[in-house]
């Protein structure tokens, strides 16, 4: 009789908990952007070229929950769940043999909520140690298969703590979905190809001169036989063009060569000297359209186009300098939050937002309490904004102060929150909030060498009385 009880006790254990489990599976409701296109000739972010290209990760998805044996449900991506758990997400695509042996393949999100496990085939790739900003990762050969299904997995976890930024406890915070919400795509690179690329500008109002500063990576993926050929055959350099948006200036800077190093990697750093520079201003936002080649002897081996603006951001005594001028902030605090779907917005209705700010009147834009969509930067660049962001806190519990592990995280956390927006000049201010000052201050004494590359670029606005270190 015990014997029998006991059986049964376990089979209403195991029931239930299959049945659970199951019910959890079947609670998780996915929220979807329909008939979502990726906005490939809106962006510059793809870097789509004559020798670039990408593969849309968008789309048909499946998942299912993790520990779970029911089977995976179909999602779309961009995609937001209402709910704490973690997920697997999971999408096929194909490479072909040109594709896996004469490319580099990134793998890019441009945002998911809140951290994630990536593997592909089985093989463990990557980890996320959680934020919403965009991120990216190369996807080794020797794990690809050619001609045939390469299965991504990515293993999500949306559980806010009070140790993760943003911080489980938020007050008139915008509702906080976990999922892949934002696109996702693979960019097909040559095995030789410039990574990093990054501009900054010094401008001479009295003599009306520009200094354009480049800087960037030269990239080699190469097995020593490759490396000694390259050695050889160093007739690397690198041409850049310059066309204005409003038609009226097409620019061949000089074409510089550069010496390649012993490493995989090779800094570059060049300076070209403009005359009658168009000045960006939240007036007339011009921009320069830069189409950046790395060439050997003629040929070109990559080729890059990217967005450039000539910019200078200042502190001023009683404020903020721009072009050499006092400049009146006429902001506008934004919170990114489309009704139910929180984050997720198509690229039209974040441009149908920023139009609507800048008819309003208004020269800036504070995207507060989150980390906004590369989108949003663009757009502002494209309309004559100032963007302010800021790290998502609006305190620390006293006792993460002194919390060595929390302060590292935040390290971490901006330096790639820093690294990815660094390219957009009109980011006038990084900020955090209230009592986070302390915190992150001491994490920020630790990146100093790291800020000091972005100093061109990025004031960082650290308190209440609006003052820019």
């Amino acid at each position: 009789m015990q014997k029998r009880i006991f059986y049964f006790i376990i089979f209403i254990t195991i029931f239930l908990s299959l049945s659970l489990s199951s019910l959890l599976q079947a609670q998780i409701i996915f929220k979807e952007l329909l008939q979502y296109k990726l906005p490939v000739n809106s962006t510059d972010i793809f870097g789509i070229s004559q020798t670039r290209r990408i593969i849309n990760l968008n789309g048909d998805w499946t998942v299912r929950t993790v520990g779970s044996n029911s089977k995976p449900v179909n999602v779309s991506v961009p995609s937001e769940f209402d709910s704490n758990g973690r997920l697997i997400f999971e999408k096929s695509f194909t490479l072909n043999y040109d594709d896996i042996n004469n490319h580099t393949l990134i793998l890019h999100f441009l945002g998911i909520n809140y951290s994630a496990e990536f593997s592909v085939n089985n093989n463990i790739i990557y980890r996320h140690i959680g934020g919403t900003f965009p991120f990216s990762f190369e996807l080794q050969k020797d794990i690809l298969k050619i001609g045939d299904d390469n299965t991504l997995l990515v293993k999500l976890s949306h559980n806010l703590s009070e140790s993760t930024i943003p911080l489980k406890q938020r007050i008139y915070f915008p509702k906080n979905l976990g999922g892949i919400f934002r696109d996702v795509f693979i960019s097909i690179l040559p095995t030789t190809y410039l990574d990093d690329i990054n501009f900054t500008s010094v401008l001479d109002f009295k003599r009306n001169t520009a200094l354009l500063k480049f800087s960037s990576k030269f990239i080699f993926n190469y097995f020593q036989n490759d490396y000694d050929t390259l050695s050889n055959e160093n007739n690397y350099s690198i041409k850049i063009n310059l066309k204005s948006s409003d038609g009226r200036q097409n620019i061949d800077l000089p074409i510089k060569s550069f010496e390649i190093g012993q490493n995989i990697s090779t800094v570059i750093n060049n300076t070209y000297k403009i005359s009658n520079p168009i000045i960006w201003s939240t007036n007339k936002p011009i921009f320069y359209s830069a189409t950046i080649q790395l060439l050997n002897d003629k040929e070109i081996i990559d080729e890059v186009k990217q967005k450039v603006i000539l910019l200078s951001i200042k502190s001023g005594g009683i404020g903020l300098e721009v072009n050499n001028r006092q400049f009146q902030i006429k902001g506008v605090t934004y919170l990114t939050s489309f009704n139910d779907r929180g984050e997720m917005a198509s690229y039209k209705e974040m441009e149908d937002d920023i139009k609507i700010i800048k008819r309003t009147g208004f020269n800036s834009v504070r995207f507060s309490k989150s980390v906004p969509h590369p989108y949003f930067m663009e757009l502002c660049r494209k309309y004559g904004l100032l963007a302010f962001i800021e790290i998502p806190l609006n305190y620390i519990p006293p006792h993460f102060a002194s919390d060595i592990n929390y302060s590292s995280n935040i390290e971490i956390y901006l330096k790639k929150y820093l690294m990815k927006y660094k390219k957009y000049n009109v980011v006038a201010a990084q900020m955090s909030r209230g009592k986070s000052e302390r915190t992150i201050a001491v994490s920020l004494g630790s990146l100093c060498n790291t800020l000091g590359r972005f100093a061109m670029d990025i004031c960082l606005y650290m308190s209440q009385n609006f003052d820019f270190i």
